[in-house]
């Protein structure tokens, strides 16, 4: 009797069996919608999860994205799965194939650190074949697997705020009758500090149509010394947030007075009365970057929102720049990526540029 019930707590500890594989991403739709519907992952917008597979996963200009599936060995079901979306990079000012880890799945029965090494290890071996540069921006839960498999670049992507308007958040630290007349008299102040700071500046500020050839222009005259950033030229950009489904993107633009020249952008969506700037690239000197960034809480403002949010990893001007424009860093995320071994030098020590753009949401 204690032999039968030794064996039998011996095969229950034993842990299950793995396997992975590679789907072709336009055969295996419905298979990867499925897996995510059973991982509870959903897309918001018009047409839901499926719009959004075949615009990141068929549509991007770069190429259609890796499927890889993990399935249960003890009856072949696939129960997660792993996206890889093709990204060029600019490592240095030499052109390398990237890519970014997204939709990371695992059934909710095999949530155990064993599937998810399993799959993360085979999906991260079939990308590294052809792409030098692997990254992924995971979320809690997934922190600690991409912690235990490494990688040669790990930072946090710092998340910045600006208040435009204050009452809402007086109104949490002084009682609601001072919070309206303080609130009014410090959005005055700030408004007119605002002004005053921009009104000898050399560029001027308004909302874009669209994504024209003057972006390709500011893409290709931005100084890529040193830096490891992804490629912003009219393609990606259009597909990124021109195309993406279940989002609608505003670009605000910074040109000099009397010209239409792009000397900087701002991509923004609006959400709870917050702008979010999804992405933006600047030329110019660390002041006119400040009054740009003051341009832009003045337009927040004006359209009755209360804060401007920015996530993004930049070189030293701009978080000065930042800071000058009083925007405060709130929070942090961690970025993580592997390197083929050709590129891992030069691009490790390199100054990193990443925001929003370099993720699929």
């Amino acid at each position: 009797m204690s032999e039968t019930v030794t064996g039998r707590a011996a095969a229950a500890s034993t842990p299950p069996r793995y396997a992975t594989y590679a789907a072709d991403p336009r055969t295996g739709r419905d298979v990867v919608l499925a897996v995510w519907r059973e991982g509870g992952f959903t897309a918001a917008g018009p047409g839901g999860d499926g719009a959004r597979y075949d615009w990141f996963y068929l549509r991007n200009p770069e190429g259609p994205a890796q499927v890889n599936l993990l399935e249960s060995a003890e009856d072949g079901r696939p129960i997660g799965c792993l996206g890889v979306g093709p990204r060029r990079f600019v490592v240095r000012d030499r052109v390398v194939a990237g890519g970014m880890l997204v939709d990371f799945v695992v059934h909710p029965e095999h949530r155990t650190a064993l599937p998810a090494l399993t799959l993360q290890r085979a999906g991260r071996q079939r990308a590294l074949e052809s792409m030098q540069i692997l990254y992924g921006l995971p979320d809690k839960k997934a922190v600690m697997v991409f912690k235990r498999l490494g990688g040669q670049v790990h930072f946090e992507l710092p998340s910045y705020s600006r208040v435009v308007r204050c009452r809402n958040y007086l109104g949490r630290h002084v009682p609601a009758f001072l919070a309206a007349p303080l609130g009014a008299l410090i959005d005055a102040i700030d408004a007119l500090g605002c002004r005053i700071r921009l009104a000898i500046g050399p560029n001027v500020g308004c909302w874009l149509d669209d994504f024209d050839e003057r972006f390709d222009t500011l893409w290709n005259a931005f100084d890529k010394t040193g830096r490891c950033i992804g490629v912003r030229d009219r393609a990606f950009l259009r597909w990124r947030f021109g195309a993406q489904p279940g989002h609608t993107y505003r670009i605000f633009g910074v040109m000099p007075r009397g010209s239409n020249a792009l000397r900087m952008y701002f991509i923004c969506e609006v959400c709870d009365r917050s702008l979010i700037v999804k992405d933006c690239l600047c030329l110019g000197s660390e002041n006119e970057v400040t009054q740009a960034l003051l341009m832009l809480a003045m337009q927040a403002r004006a359209e009755g929102l209360q804060v401007v949010h920015l996530q993004i990893a930049a070189a030293d001007r701009f978080r000065r720049a930042l800071r000058r424009a009083q925007f405060v860093q709130r929070s942090a995320r961690p970025f993580f990526a592997m390197l083929d071994e050709s590129l891992a030098a030069e691009a490790a020590d390199a100054s990193w540029y990443i925001t929003q753009a370099d993720e699929d949401v």
